[in-house]
């Protein structure tokens, strides 16, 4: 149990104004991406929708440059990042990562500003129906899949596979800015409870899924230019967001490696790609248990295993 004295240690009045830095941050920038995004909805006119998206793409990195400013000048994260040369603003990039915090996303941006495109997330549908995030989402062309549960497939078969139809048509389009897409195979944040519920058979790692990773290849096709696998360790064991803005995660090593596009992809013919679902998944499980083994050999090299730092 906290004590007194804990509840109101300074880390949270620091922790309180980093938030309202990166919230005012957004804010600043909100605005006029809200108004090119309209515009280029009410517009449907290629230039007019591509100068749209070149000037939201200047506002994006004005916004990612003031967050890096924080982390590397004021907070002053350790960070100690290897594999990151040889990028390209030019190329698409699929991004695997493994995911642990709601900072995975701000540190990701961070990491990849001005080196890689855009970094974006395939999201469902229905993102589309919440008011300003879908219309930003849509304006930013990230891309956008239907999913389906079992029970309606089985009641609607000719569903299935739908996803990667949309993926390959949003690919497919000759105007589309170059993509970074991230991909957290493990679905969702990595905590002991969700572990144990999953039966996951590692230790800081939730079971790996292979079916996002598979239809994005597949629908990128000749387009993509790397596969990379980026594996995040902090140096806390509960990293969430405020935890790191209140400076009680204080180290975070960054391990970037690039995976040979011939083991994930089969090209048939010029321009046809074949990627197989159970080759990816088998790939996969190998991946995260090597991940696995190096989260843990980073965390056992931490001087200080705690949560907390003085």
């Amino acid at each position: 149990m906290s004590s007194k004295g804990d509840r109101f240690h300074p880390r949270y009045v620091i922790g309180a104004v980093w938030f309202v830095y990166m919230a005012a941050n957004l804010m600043i920038y909100i605005v006029p991406v809200i108004c090119l995004s309209l515009t280029k909805l009410i517009l449907p006119i290629r230039f007019v929708r591509r100068a749209c998206y070149q000037i939201m793409e200047t506002i994006y990195q004005m916004a990612v440059a003031a967050n890096v400013f924080l982390f590397d000048h004021i907070l002053g994260f350790q960070m100690e990042v290897t594999g990151l040369e040889g990028l390209s603003t030019k190329q698409d990039h699929v991004i695997l990562v493994n995911h642990s915090s709601w900072m995975d996303i701000p540190l990701l941006q961070n990491l990849l500003h001005r080196r890689a495109p855009i970094p974006r997330f395939i999201a469902k549908w229905e993102v589309m129906l919440i008011p300003l995030v879908g219309l930003i989402c849509w304006a930013y062309e990230y891309p956008l899949v239907r999913r389906y549960n079992r029970a309606y497939l089985s009641q609607h078969p000719e569903k299935a596979g739908h996803d990667l139809v949309m993926l390959e048509k949003h690919f497919a389009r000759r105007d589309l800015a170059p993509s970074c897409i991230i991909i957290f195979p493990d679905g969702g944040r990595f905590s002991p409870d969700k572990a144990v519920r999953q039966k996951s058979p590692h230790n800081h790692l939730l079971k790996p899924k292979a079916g996002g990773l598979t239809n994005t290849i597949q629908a990128l096709g000749e387009r993509l230019g790397e596969i990379l696998d980026l594996t995040i360790v902090y140096d806390c064991d509960a990293p969430v967001f405020w935890n790191l803005l209140s400076r009680r995660c204080r180290r975070i090593i960054v391990r970037i490696q690039k995976i040979q596009l011939y083991e994930w992809i089969e090209q048939e013919s010029q321009g046809t790609f074949r990627v197989n679902r159970e080759s990816v998944a088998d790939r996969l499980n190998d991946l995260w248990r090597e991940k696995d083994q190096y989260i843990e050999q980073v965390k056992s090299g931490f001087s200080r295993p705690t949560m907390f730092h003085k």
